[in-house]
């Protein structure tokens, strides 16, 4: 354990942290957000622990599914309490042993810190858990992170060796009474590949922030879809940085919201060499009252030529109380690209609805097979009919 570097980070963090505001209305980074369920007031209860629990029977039940399959990495708020891999592929080591053995994957983790919760894991720089796929290696693994402290702060990286090959199933449960923060890294050697299905649920008594930042080598290559089912406020910031030559990325993601909540997301697509591609696409169907607060930037740097980036959210209004903001930007600082964005709110198709009533199906099943459809075409680039079946049994849709 290194522990200068863990604590010289944890200082810095806890100083920042202090001086840092939380989120206001001329804060750009949290436009649309709902502020009020970030404010003082609405985390205290978290942070003194007097939260209300709310009940978590289900969110145990999915641990235990991925114990009793094998083949998977269980944590609870940082901690490793299962690891059944194969060893001479796969190592999995507390954050801490990290500091030492991975020095410097360790600093990159906490070094892009830009908000106040950002820098929660950071305080605690130490707790979390380091995943390593040996290089050439080809493997199957499934990962679960249960957050069941008052406030649950850590990070994790996945770790992937020059040439592995990986599909990864990962699902993230946020337990009633727990505020969740996590930084997560996906660091990517030269001309790896990483095919990764996340779920993320929540219960209804909880708060989610969480970061995701991919950092993909020369000829690497990101097949990427993400559902959100997460039943409270949450904060997702998803960042691909596409830094060597030949870089490909394909990311989707679909987010069912209910109730009052707004579900807070931001992509980043960063190219900063050339022949990189990227293409992020955001489904939300949206219930209720509820919002969503989206905000995509593709940045391509100077000299990053034969870029290739598409951004794309559509939103789905299941009521006529919900509401979706979106703010798609683009910044171009090459030649010899193609960039394009394309965003849309709409309520179902009244034609679709009218064909299947048409046809015997009640109105509410036919609202719920638009969703179906909405949703599975977010989970059809993967390769794999294991993942596109985790994925849709995780959404109700099998």
């Amino acid at each position: 354990m290194n522990t200068g570097l863990i604590g010289g980070i944890s200082a810095r963090a806890k100083e920042s942290f202090e001086r840092r505001p939380f989120p206001h209305k001329k804060d750009e980074y949290w436009r649309f957000a709902d502020l009020a369920a970030w404010g003082v007031d609405a985390l205290f209860p978290f942070f003194m622990g007097s939260a209300e629990r709310g009940r978590n029977a289900d969110f145990d039940a999915r641990a235990d599914l991925f114990q009793k399959d094998g083949g998977a990495v269980v944590s609870f708020d940082g901690t490793v309490v299962c690891a059944d891999v194969d060893q001479s592929k796969v190592e999995v080591i507390p954050l801490s042993s990290a500091s030492e053995k991975y020095a410097d994957k360790f600093e990159k983790l906490y070094a892009s810190a830009e908000g106040k919760f950002d820098l929660l894991p950071a305080t605690r720089a130490g707790n979390g858990f380091y995943i390593r796929v040996a290089d050439n290696a080809e493997v199957d693994l499934a990962l679960f992170e249960g957050s069941k402290l008052s406030l649950s702060a850590y990070a994790f990286v996945l770790d992937a060796g020059a040439g592995a090959r990986i599909r990864l199933t990962h699902e993230a449960a946020v337990y009633g009474g727990t505020f969740q923060a996590v930084r997560a890294a996906y660091m990517l050697g030269e001309n790896s590949f990483l095919e990764l299905a996340s779920a993320s649920v929540g219960a209804k008594d909880s708060r989610k922030y969480r970061r995701d930042d991919f950092y993909m080598g020369e000829g690497s290559e990101v097949r990427d879809a993400f559902a959100e089912l997460s039943l409270s406020h949450t904060r997702h910031e998803r960042n691909f940085e596409l830094l060597a030559e030949g870089a490909k990325l394909d990311s989707r993601i679909f987010s069912r919201v209910d109730g009052n909540v707004t579900r807070d997301l931001r992509t980043k697509q960063m190219h900063g060499k050339s022949s990189c591609s990227s293409n992020v696409a955001l489904k939300t169907a949206l219930y209720d009252s509820s919002k969503l607060a989206f905000s995509g930037l593709i940045r391509v740097e100077e000299g990053a030529r034969e870029t290739d980036a598409y951004l794309s959210s559509r939103s789905l209004l299941m009521s006529d109380s919900a509401a979706a903001q979106a703010s798609p930007i683009l910044e171009i600082c090459s030649n010899d690209v193609a960039c394009s964005h394309g965003c849309t709110v709409s309520n179902p198709d009244e034609e679709e609805l009218f064909y299947m009533r048409s046809r015997g199906i009640p109105l509410e099943e036919a609202r719920r097979l638009i969703v179906a459809g909405f949703a599975e075409s977010s989970f059809s680039h993967l390769g794999r009919e294991s993942l596109r079946d985790f994925l849709s049994k995780r959404c109700g849709l099998l």
